[in-house]
């Protein structure tokens, strides 16, 4: 599915991640959380590729990110064979706007807004003969936040109460430069550099008292969470007289991903004591990727080949272990090949294809593993005289950890439920299909409906230890998850637009069996609607509200809210400049998020405070002097295979 941002009146004055409230499939939770047909396992392409910005903190960067400079947003729910095997269900591809003039253009942003701070944001585009130069910029500095944090624990032999305050402040930039040259009509170069920073500080105060007064304590935790990434990539691309369609494609991409967190805590009580911990990981990866794209008549046939080398290893050490510094090392190794044919004409339009991948996977003190896959994938998709389709498609994706999930180390920021890594953990594999119906102009509307199937998913879980509790990565036994999405768009006349979206589920999940089994069920739903108004010639008012029961995880449930935003915005500066005023949850000052986890020995429930009331502004100014452009037809080197860690919450 495709969404024209460009189309929509409010790209001129919301971020990307406003933009996705309205795409079909997505929804944004409270504190900006993005999930695809309810599930938060998918990846975000910027131009086809994947990148160091949306990779380490899609979250963070999306809400920061221009809509003005987005062309469209695609939604790939079945990635055909091109695609790696291993990977995610589904992706966020957002297309930026392409220069096709010699010159310049340049847009550039600021906001402000009581809940999330400021942010800055810079783009430049500059075209001449055959050289074309891109550079980008996004800035972002967090309020500093005191809400409140409490825990209800309760077990056979205790009762634990934990109450008080978390102080929050974050900053985050990235910066991208590209460059491409067209040798001729069959030859083009590109090249690109991609940083990301990003430092989280946070400040936790908690004072324990239990049914046993002797063990009560209170801690002071001061906890810095530090991530830095790199893409550097080459590409080219090589066209054929003969058949103008006909394209080889060869790219190579070095990815670099250094992570620190540091725990400084004091705890104060019976057994007073203080505790230091720092944990390093990094992670290294090289791909190398080349595609051929060959038309035969009615047919397309496409085929490539891929290696990705990826290597992390993790040093951390703490005060509270005597000793050299423990540290941990790993391996993946993966070599993909893969064949596709494609039919866009007749009565039955469809794309199928088999990929097949050996996977090499070395973890420290667990030896080496070794995988064959074979990945079949298939779309088929019929449109009616009237322009309406139905599309039907099956996929079968792999899953590997990353590096964090691995890593043996013990992250003590909360004494009684500490965060480990499982170096144990095998892929997962998903298998999904699909049915959608669409159609529509003026008042276009979709229907979709899946069925994901997943064995050995990759899940946060609570366990119960002689003297505290353990969170940690495992293999959950199978997950079934069945989704009903709709929405329609109309505009009514030049003025008027509606957006409406529904997002209906079912979740069942289940692990182990015996004593240790575990299970979790139930339905969730979601609706949003949007209310977009152009009065007048320049100011434009726009209404929006989003409504979700909780989130079903295998062990526990979060609790429902609702989002209320209104926004203001003229066009200034003879159309080339936008300022907006917005206004969220007005009757709403914190909203609190509860989460309920259920367990045979334990039982807990954690409560949240978040700052949810917010005024904001921004301003937007965009400048072109246009006189024709290169264009980029390159086939980029897609990694989409490492399942990503949540970061936590502001």
């Amino acid at each position: 599915m495709v969404y024209d941002v460009q189309s929509d009146p409010a790209h001129l004055t919301e971020s990307v991640t406003e933009m996705l409230t309205k795409v079909p499939l997505i929804t944004v939770d409270g504190d900006n959380n993005i999930r695809v047909k309810g599930r938060g396992d998918f990846r975000v392409f910027i131009d086809g590729k994947p990148s160091a910005v949306t990779a380490a903190n899609p979250r963070d960067v999306l809400r920061v990110m221009p809509a003005l400079k987005v062309a469209r947003i695609e939604i790939i729910t079945i990635p055909p064979a091109k695609y790696d095997a291993e990977g995610f269900g589904s992706i966020i591809n957002i297309v930026t706007v392409k220069q096709r003039n010699d010159g310049y253009s340049l847009a550039t942003g600021a906001g402000y807004n009581l809940v999330n701070g400021f942010n800055e944001n810079l783009s430049l585009t500059t075209r001449f003969s055959k050289w074309q130069f891109k550079a980008s910029a996004y800035l972002y500095q967090d309020i500093a936040r005191t809400n409140t944090a409490g825990m209800y624990q309760q077990t056979a032999a205790l009762q634990l109460q934990q109450d008080g305050s978390t102080s929050y402040r974050s900053t985050f930039g990235t910066a991208v430069l590209e460059a491409l040259y067209e040798a001729d009509s069959l030859n083009h170069f590109a090249a690109s550099v991609t940083a990301y920073r990003s430092k989280d500080h946070y400040k936790y105060q908690q004072q324990n008292s239990t049914n046993i007064p002797e063990n009560d304590y209170e801690y002071v935790n001061n906890n810095t969470l530090s991530g830095n990434s790199v893409d550097y990539t080459f590409s080219y691309d090589k066209g054929f007289k003969r058949h103008k369609s006909q394209l080889l494609s060869i790219g190579y991409r070095l990815h670099t991903a250094p992570q620190q967190v540091i725990n400084d805590m004091l705890i104060t009580g019976k057994n007073r004591q203080a505790l230091f911990q720092e944990n390093n990981n990094r992670l290294y990866e090289h791909t190398m990727q080349a595609d051929l794209l060959l038309p035969l008549r009615a047919l397309e046939l496409e085929t490539g080949v891929k290696a990705i080398l990826r290597n992390g290893a993790a040093d951390y050490r703490s005060s509270d272990i005597a000793g050299l510094t423990p540290s941990f090392g790993f391996g993946q190794h993966v070599y993909g090949a893969y064949l596709s044919v494609r039919n866009n004409t007749g009565w039955l339009q469809f794309s199928g294809g088999l990929r097949t991948e050996y996977s090499d996977i070395r973890i420290d003190n667990t030896g080496s593993r070794h995988y064959l896959n074979w990945i079949p994938g298939i779309s088929l998709q019929h449109t009616f005289a009237n322009g309406n389709s139905i599309k039907a498609g099956y996929t079968q994706r792999i899953t590997r950890p990353a590096v964090n999930q691995l890593s043996p180390f013990t992250d003590k920021a909360n004494p009684q439920v500490v965060t480990t890594g499982n170096a144990l953990l095998r892929p997962s594999i998903q298998h999904e299909t699909e049915l959608t119906f669409s159609g529509g102009r003026q008042f276009s509307y979709y229907i979709t409906g899946s069925y994901t199937s997943t064995v050995n998913g990759i899940e946060q879980v609570l366990s119960l230890t002689d003297s505290n509790t353990v969170l940690t990565y495992q293999n959950i036994g199978q997950q079934r998850i069945a989704h009903i999405n709709a929405g329609c768009n109309y505009s009514l006349g030049k003025r008027w637009r509606f957006t409406i979206s529904t997002d209906d589920g079912y979740t069942d999940v289940r692990s182990g069996a015996g004593p240790d089994a575990y299970a979790n069920h139930g339905f969730t739903a979601s609706g949003f609607i949007n209310v977009n108004f152009l009065a007048g010639n320049s100011w434009r008012i726009s209404a929006s509200s989003y409504t979700a029961t909780g989130t079903i995880s295998l062990q526990g449930t979060t609790n429902a809210y609702t989002i209320l935003v209104t926004r203001i915005s003229r066009e200034i500066f003879k159309k080339n400049g936008t300022i907006s005023f917005s206004l969220s949850n007005p009757w709403q000052q914190y909203r609190y998020i509860r989460t309920s986890l259920e367990m045979p020995a334990l039982s807990q429930t954690t409560v949240q405070q978040r700052n949810y009331r917010s005024i904001g502004i921004s301003f937007s100014y965009r400048l072109s002097r246009l006189r024709e452009a290169i264009s980029n037809n390159r086939v980029e080197i897609r990694n989409d295979d490492i399942k990503s860690s949540s970061k936590k919450n502001d």
